[in-house]
């Protein structure tokens, strides 16, 4: 069983993370970084990042867990949170973020519109997720 308590600690201690080394130079701000960003935090489950316990996100995890409108409404509001915690590059348009179910393809389809802070510049992350 891993001690994530000794993880942490160890992470604190010894490790450093170079995106945060890299965030005191120049930002890079045009929608392919930025999505392969949130690509990143999405596809990453929290607690898997041994440097890093709490970085990502368990979207992968619990979106096909159950296709209830309720259940989606929470798996994309914590998506949002998870992505607004790790992606301040960004302001999200969380009215116009969208979570389409295709039941017969077996996939869901997450947009997220969003404002390129530096420049004030509209992008769009979507990406089809099949189970």
């Amino acid at each position: 069983m891993v001690n994530i308590e000794y993880l942490d600690l160890y992470a604190k201690n010894w490790a450093y993370d170079i995106p945060i080394r890299a965030l005191s130079g120049p930002m890079i701000v045009n929608e392919e970084v930025i999505n392969q960003s949130i690509e990143m935090i999405l596809a990453t489950p929290i607690a898997s990042r041994l440097f890093n316990l709490n970085f990502g996100s368990n979207f992968a995890y619990r979106v096909f867990d159950n296709m209830g409108p309720e259940y989606l409404q929470t798996v994309m509001e914590d998506t949002v949170e998870r992505i607004k915690q790790w992606e301040d590059r960004i302001i999200i348009i969380e009215r116009n973020v969208v979570l389409t179910v295709s039941p017969n393809n077996n996939s869901v389809k997450l947009v997220i519109p969003y404002i390129i802070k530096q420049r004030n510049i509209k992008g769009e992350f979507s990406k089809i997720v099949k189970q």
